[in-house]
């Protein structure tokens, strides 16, 4: 029996365009090393955009709808159909971001658009965002162009009708099921090969001079990869990480694009014999290496939303220990676990849990296993019929 094909569907492939484009294209690389016949299409780039696919496994199956067809959304609908028809695809996965596809998240026309690009395809959806608004404390403007995308994405689905929904973290998977859209919660993986290399002598040649003779033990290496947002409560760290860091040093390691990290960056220099270091964009290995070297992480994603946080998950494949912060994103307690034996809550037991943990540093990343997922979905046999549920806004899909 031949190996299914599948393509995957996302707003860009571009590296460095986003978390998105990189779990695609490493996924696909998993999948096509196990058989099965993989493509990517970008919904938005041009050829010219667009370097990867490296690999030779990808090299010829690259569909960039917005190079082929221009901005029309029924144009790259049709070509991408006469792409899937001529490959005779099976499967589409479509990887969806609410602003990728669309200005402020919001089109009506791509439920239509897409519905008839994939007909005669199995479907299934990995919504790696939901809908703005959803979360306390939300502004109006927030819960107003939410409910907006809210009502889209619900119609996509409908006209859809996957076989799969799937979304990253527990946090969406009830969101869903309030409207009636039963999806499955899988983590997403790190994005960044993981090795054993590690990053100490130039690290310390960055944060002083040779005559200091400072070694790697006289430094508490706290890292930080990716966006800092503005509202992250930072502050509420600092007491307990001087405590951690004990008579070594406490020093910061920014890397990857930070954003607007100005008041975070102005507050380190207010303390006194707190150093940091902005190493800015890196390359995979370079990435890797400084992961590897750090004494601590820090995720700037609110605990719920770890593991849809590539930055984060990467911490965690690397076993090092990474404190989140729960914010309530529901208005429900805190979770009792973290779900992950290197991830940490900013709570009255960090320390405690630290140190059981300090001993312990396993490397184990997450793409084996959810390859896996994606094997077995692909290899599935149809479903059959799909039951419906009635909705105040019309039927959606509950897949069983």
């Amino acid at each position: 029996m031949p190996a299914p094909s599948v393509l995957f569907l996302a707003s860009s492939l571009r590296p460095g365009s986003g978390g998105v484009a990189d779990y695609c294209a490493r996924l696909c690389e998993f999948l096509a090393e196990r058989g099965m016949e993989c493509h990517l299409a970008s919904w938005n780039e041009s050829r010219d955009e667009v370097g990867r696919p490296g690999s030779g496994l990808m090299r010829d199956a690259l569909f960039l709808a917005g190079g082929e067809t221009g901005a029309d959304p029924s144009r790259k609908g049709a070509a991408l159909r006469s792409y899937l028809e001529h490959h005779a695809i099976e499967w589409v996965s479509l990887q969806f971001v609410n602003f990728g596809f669309a200005k402020r998240g919001l089109s009506r026309d791509l439920p239509a658009v897409f519905a008839q690009a994939f007909q005669g395809r199995r479907c299934h959806v990995f919504l790696h965002e939901l809908w703005l608004g959803a979360h306390r404390g939300a502004r109006l403007r927030e819960r107003w162009l939410g409910h907006l995308q809210k009502r889209q994405l619900l119609a996509l689905l409908e006209r859809l009708r996957p076989e799969e929904v799937w979304t990253s973290i527990e946090l969406y998977r009830r969101q869903l099921a309030r409207e009636k859209v039963m999806a499955t919660a899988l983590p997403i993986f790190g994005t960044v090969p993981i090795s054993t290399a590690r990053s100490d002598t130039s690290l310390l040649e960055k944060l002083g001079s040779p005559e200091q003779k400072k070694t790697r033990a006289d430094y508490f290496l706290v890292g930080l990869f990716g966006t800092i947002p503005r509202d992250w409560p930072f502050r509420l760290l600092f007491p307990r990480l001087r405590r951690l860091a004990g008579t070594r040093r406490l020093a910061f390691i920014l890397f990857g694009k930070n954003g607007d990290a100005e008041a975070f960056r102005d507050h380190i220099a207010s303390l006194p014999e707190v150093a940091l270091l902005s190493l800015g964009a890196l390359d995979e290995a370079a990435v890797d290496a400084t992961m590897n070297s750090m004494d601590l992480a820090l995720a700037t994603t609110p605990a719920e939303g770890i593991f849809k946080s590539s930055s984060a998950v990467a911490f965690l494949e690397r076993g090092v220990p990474t404190i989140a912060i729960h914010r309530g994103l529901e208005a429900a307690a805190p979770p009792a676990e973290s779900g992950h034996p290197s991830l940490f809550l900013l709570d009255d037991e960090l320390e405690k849990k630290l140190a059981a943990a300090a001993m312990v540093r396993l490397q184990k990343s997450f793409l084996p296993e959810v390859g896996e997922r994606y094997l077995e979905l692909f290899h599935s046999a149809p479903a059959g019929k799909v039951q419906t549920s009635e909705r105040a806004t019309g039927l959606v899909s509950v897949l069983v």
